[in-house]
């Protein structure tokens, strides 16, 4: 069966669209309507169909940044309609020098140093949560979801809508034009007009980047939804009940050469279904799912470092609709579900109330061991199962009562968390938050002594937060306790058994001059004690931070800190500059450098470090794009060098079309320790280095095909390269919707 072509159009004309169209005035009022149109579309980038002088015009004549609201530098004209089963969007962007125009052909979701034009819809006319639908001039998508809500992250790319786009770059500017389903949304369900919130915004990025609107935006408010206009329209528009399956075949094969294993060629089926049981609730299940991440994780340097490592997740099941399981303390991360069989997922929202639950069956369970003065993640070797129930209740426009609880059990080993949760708004500027949770963890002796945990823990983490987000003001104060018995094993939170309180102020300049668009001085304030009081962590930090020509930032931290490690106080002064700048569409660059006094955690001693972190993007024409990352760092003692270490992180990409692309991997990591200073057996010198090739080809969000090969090698004291792993894989995933 065929993808149903219904939808919502977005686009920007030149020619008959220029004729035809109504006047576009001064900005969109509140309160009007978007008008139903019948005429057939051709989402080609050319805005020709002679409905569109029927559209309602949305001009974009505000710049919000770095400009507070004033005139645009560049005009844009945008319309909306919608037919049976779709909406309608268009736009026209006028650029003074069309040749400068910025866009690439690009994987999806990935136009952040493009020009590009989005549409912001709040479905449910409540402020909080919204989708964005973004386009380039070659008609790349970046579809994501927005919580305005205050409560995690505020964009969750990892959304993927199936609607269709295109742009046209002419001697005047560009053209995009996008057709989204109303199944691809949601929102209420109502034989009456539906009133959504809206707002257009174009970036277009020169020697600096501006922010074009449709609405203006009070920097003193702390929240950019609230700030859309609301529109009528949409009558007796239902979303329907979208149904999407999603099989997927994945062959691979993996030799182990250094260990003489030939692996042999293997095969998996799985499954994945999305039904939209009512217009506000969802349902997912999949079944024998190839988790494994197509794109490596970043490089990442792990040598002497106190806490363990986060990697963010990147897998589609896990990451739709993520912002409802999010609180202040990071009790979900479902990376620690890390090898799953199937799973079950279904949120929703109706009205003022919001849920979200999933469950799913892990091969393996991963459990962090943390601690006041450092954590590491171990994996046992025995399936369990993990779940999490989320509510959210909204209170008022801005305040929000929500619960959370998560659970994961094996056959000797369980962990529960539970606890309440809320953000209150006092005004448009300031808020306060809190969090209590409650845990219980269980072991059987064998287990308990192994990880040297007990055998029943039970702890309590609380936390609290009064916040100030003004036009030039902006202050934090926080205070969180965190019990030593505290277990969150299905999110991230590597540190327990202390007290920690924080404060935070930053003053904004906005544009004090024609050199700098943004000045920021701020400072921070912050002691961590364990529960006896004893301090673990002190520190104070100033922040100078400027944003000028080119795109360029720069910033400049001093840090005076104290730390008490192993029973040994340690004072410590460090600097941190960063620099970045976008000096022509074909360079990105930057590099971050850290120095100061520095901490030996093998053997509690006092040192100095250095870590210089530079980075370059090139990008030649509109194909081919190289990303570099550069790591060195540097550690001495007075009586010699501990250990430097080198990094590397290349990432290739070349782009056929909009559809289809290859990418190239290469991680190298080099370090070199000092076997006498470092205290026991280690390796002088070891070397990794990863390779990953990646060819897809994308038919749409959710229908692609990849073809890889990868391959991991290590060295040690300069002998001779040793293949660990050499994968290769091909995977086909089809999106079938009756």
């Amino acid at each position: 069966m065929r993808p149903r072509s219904v939808g919502l159009f977005v686009g920007c004309g030149t020619g008959l669209l220029v004729l035809l169209s109504p006047p576009v005035r001064g900005s969109l009022s509140e309160g009007e309507q978007v008008p139903r149109v019948e005429n057939e579309i051709r989402v080609d980038g050319h805005l020709d169909e002679a409905f569109w002088t029927e559209a309602l015009a949305i001009p974009l004549p505000f710049e919000i940044d770095p400009g507070d609201n004033q005139p645009a530098v560049v005009a844009t004209a945008c319309y909306l309609a919608y037919d049976a089963s779709r909406l309608l969007f268009g736009c026209r962007a006028s650029d003074p020098d069309p040749a400068g125009i910025r866009a690439r052909f690009r994987e999806r979701d990935r136009l952040e140093d493009d020009d590009r034009i989005g549409l912001t819809l709040d479905t449910f006319d409540d402020g909080r949560r919204a989708f964005e639908f973004w386009v380039n001039p070659l008609g790349v998508q970046h579809d994501l979801f927005r919580n305005d809500s205050g409560t995690g992250e505020e964009e969750n790319h990892a959304w993927d809508a199936l609607w269709d786009a295109a742009g046209r770059i002419d001697s005047e500017g560009f053209t995009v034009e996008a057709a989204i389903p109303f199944s691809s949304l949601r929102f209420q369900r109502t034989s009456e007009d539906q009133n959504w919130r809206i707002m257009v915004r174009r970036n277009w990025p020169r020697a600096t980047e501006h922010t074009l609107s449709s609405v203006p935006i009070d920097r003193a408010r702390d929240c950019l939804l609230c700030q859309a206009v609301r529109v009528g329209g949409f009558e007796s528009r239902e979303p329907g009940h979208d149904l999407e399956v999603i099989p997927a075949l994945t062959a691979f094969r993996a030799d182990r050469p250094s260990r003489d294993e030939q692996g042999s060629l293997d095969s998996e089926m799985g499954i994945t279904a999305l039904w939209g049981v009512t217009p506000n609730i969802s349902l997912a299940a999949t079944l024998n799912p190839d988790f494994s991440q197509v794109e490596a994780d970043a490089a990442r340097l792990d040598v002497n470092r106190r806490f363990a490592l986060f990697f963010p997740e990147r897998r589609p099941f896990f990451l739709e609709d993520a912002d409802l399981f999010e609180s202040f303390f990071d009790v979900v991360h479902t990376r620690t579900v890390a090898d799953p069989t199937w799973g079950l997922r279904t949120t929703g929202k109706q009205g003022g109330h919001a849920f979200g639950f999933f469950t799913a069956r892990d091969e393996r369970t991963e459990i962090l061991l943390p601690g006041p003065e450092s954590s590491d993640a171990v994996f046992l070797d025995r399936e369990s199962q993990a779940s999490v129930l989320r509510y959210r209740r909204d209170l008022g426009e801005r305040s929000t009562l929500g619960a959370i609880v998560s659970d994961r059990r094996a056959r000797d080993y369980s962990n529960r968390v539970a606890g309440l949760d809320g953000r209150f708004r006092l005004n448009p500027s300031d808020s306060v938050s809190f969090q209590v949770l409650g845990s219980q963890s269980r072991f059987s002796e064998e287990l308990g002594t192994d990880l040297g945990s007990g055998v029943d823990l039970q702890g309590l983490a609380v936390r609290a937060d009064l916040k100030r987000r003004s036009r030039d003001w902006d202050w934090t104060l926080r205070y969180q306790r965190i019990g030593r018995e505290f277990r969150a094993d299905l999110g991230f939170m590597p540190r327990v058994g202390l007290a920690d309180y924080e404060v935070e102020v930053q003053r904004t300049w906005w544009e004090p001059s024609e050199r700098w668009n943004r000045v920021e001085l701020g400072a921070q304030w912050g002691r961590t004690e364990n529960l006896e009081g004893e301090l673990l962590d002190g520190a104070l930090e100033l922040r100078l931070k400027l944003r000028g020509p080119w795109q360029s930032e720069l910033s400049y931290q001093p840090e005076l800190s104290e730390t008490t490690f192993g029973g040994i106080s340690f004072e410590s002064l460090r600097h941190q500059i960063e620099v970045s700048l976008v000096p022509s569409a074909i360079l990105e660059t930057g590099v971050e450098i850290g120095w100061g006094d520095a901490i030996d955690f093998g053997q509690g001693r006092k040192g100095n470090s250095i870590e210089v972190e530079p980075w370059i993007v090139l990008n030649a024409g509109r194909r081919l794009q190289v990303e570099g990352a550069f790591t060195t760092e540097r550690f001495d003692l007075e009586s010699g060098r501990l250990f430097e270490a080198f990094q590397s992180d290349i990432l290739t990409r070349i782009h056929f079309n909009a559809r289809s692309f290859a990418r190239l991997t290469l991680q190298h990591t080099d370090l070199r320790r000092d076997q006498d200073l470092v205290g026991r057996p280690v390796p002088s010198q070891q070397q990794e280095l990863l390779g990953q090739l990646l060819v897809s080809y994308r038919f749409s969000a959710k229908t692609n095909v990849f073809l890889g090969l990868s391959e991991e090698r290590h060295q040690i004291e300069n002998r001779s390269w040793e293949v660990d792993e050499r994968t290769v894989f091909f995977k086909v995933a089809y999106a079938w919707t009756p």
